[in-house]
């Protein structure tokens, strides 16, 4: 796995973010953030590519 590290450059604003049509930011719940980061994380063993 990686490593983390903070960015050397600032975050743009959530109206800024919203400029670029791809991104629609929403406010979501510190539960909800931490079931999608779980699932992003989540290291794949050779049982869960169905080998």
């Amino acid at each position: 796995m990686g490593t983390t590290q903070l960015s050397d450059t600032t975050i743009p604003l959530e109206d800024e973010i919203a400029e670029d049509l791809q991104f629609v930011p929403e406010l979501i719940t510190r539960a909800e953030f931490e079931k999608i980061w779980e699932k992003a994380t989540k290291t794949k063993t050779i049982q869960d590519t169905h080998l």
